[in-house]
């Protein structure tokens, strides 16, 4: 009897219904003024028997002041925005992905001013309206920009305060603030540790959609190819024929471009990958092939994304400050919004870092 009574109950939507000035006047038996009076702490709004009252009122009904009103009035929210990654960054799917590492770094520093944040949406990430970033509900923003994403001109043309990362200040407009990584840097950490270990014909898997630059999924893969381009030009050993585009940041046309390199007869012995799963999705690739990593081949990445898939080889990697980035498009936004120059509003992040794996090894001795 008592679980069908269980079963027979109600289920209804909740929702919080504010307590307003109004409800306090009803409540404690005077008027709005008085309430508002009160409230904004004029002296003599009422006697002190009323003011009883109204505190009464204020504790029965848990009133708290509007602070969307405050904010009105102010002209600040105490609030910023976050648009970071894309439909393809699942922020479920480890706590160690670049959008939650990203969103750490940034609260952190926004809670130093006692600031909150909004991550807005994947419909307002990947949309084309600026609509979403322009209104009101935050002082500026972070975004995750793309090289020639139509709203970024309109967001900056409005005068909202804005912070793009991974897009270099020439791709920008002019009156916004940029942090980004230096992916030339990215690029040579990985191919002097290459290097080191005798690897000579290092491939490179680009995240490039396709060769024409109107189309790619983000400039970053552009920065990071060139980057491999320039450190190989200058070492006399780049071979167009060595880059292949694996079709975006998860590899859509990854297992063409592997099995292009690796059928000619003078086949790389070292594979530098855009990131983490490009490079895991090559080794798979690799190992259908008939070829062992790091045996036959060396991989390298790009990220340091720690996977929960136990399945996975540990990969070398380059170690991008994701964490960092957070922080400083934050410090950034702070400076935009205290009056601070462009010019002093362009914040390049160094790469230092590569983490060893079991992906790489000196390269064998041919037989």
């Amino acid at each position: 009897m008592k679980t069908e009574a269980i079963n027979r109950q109600v289920v209804t939507a909740r929702s919080f219904r504010k307590a307003t000035q109004s409800d306090i006047a009803r409540e404690a038996g005077v008027s709005v003024a008085t309430i508002s009076n009160f409230l904004a702490g004029r002296s003599g709004a009422c006697a002190p028997e009323t003011a009883q009252r109204i505190e009464e009122a204020v504790e029965k009904l848990h009133y708290v002041p509007n602070s969307l009103e405050r904010s009105l009035r102010l002209g600040k929210t105490k609030c910023l925005g976050v648009s970071a990654g894309n439909g393809e960054d699942d922020y479920q799917s480890s706590r160690d992905s670049f959008g939650i590492r990203f969103w750490t770094g940034a609260f952190h520093v926004a809670s130093e001013r006692d600031y909150s944040m909004l991550l807005y949406p994947v419909s307002a990430r990947d949309g084309l309206n600026a609509s979403a970033y322009l209104d009101g509900r935050v002082d500026g923003f972070i975004m995750m920009a793309r090289a020639g994403d139509p709203r970024l001109e309109k967001i900056v043309a409005a005068g909202m305060p804005a912070v793009f990362t991974d897009v270099e200040p020439d791709l920008l407009p002019r009156d916004c603030g940029a942090v980004y990584c230096d992916e030339n840097l990215t690029a040579a950490l990985a191919l002097d540790y290459l290097t080191e270990l005798g690897h000579r014909r290092i491939a490179h898997l680009s995240a490039q959609l396709s060769e024409d630059p109107g189309i790619e999924e983000s400039s970053i893969s552009i920065r990071r190819t060139r980057g491999y381009k320039i450190w190989m030009q200058k070492r006399g050993c780049y071979d167009p024929g060595l880059v292949e585009l694996s079709g975006g940041w998860n590899g859509g046309r990854i297992a063409e471009a592997v099995r292009t390199l690796f059928d000619r007869p003078d086949r790389p012995t070292a594979l530098f990958c855009a990131n983490d799963r490009i490079a895991w999705n090559a080794i798979e690739i690799l190992k259908g092939m008939g070829l062992s990593v790091p045996g036959d081949v060396s991989v390298v990445g790009v990220d340091h994304y720690l996977s929960e898939d136990r399945s996975l080889p540990i990969l070398t990697t380059v170690d991008i400050p994701v964490v960092k980035m957070g922080e400083e498009a934050v410090r950034t936004l702070f400076k935009l919004l205290d009056g601070a120059a462009v010019a002093d509003c362009r914040v390049v992040i160094p790469v230092t870092r590569l983490v060893e794996g079991n992906t790489t090894a000196p390269v064998a001795l041919l037989r």
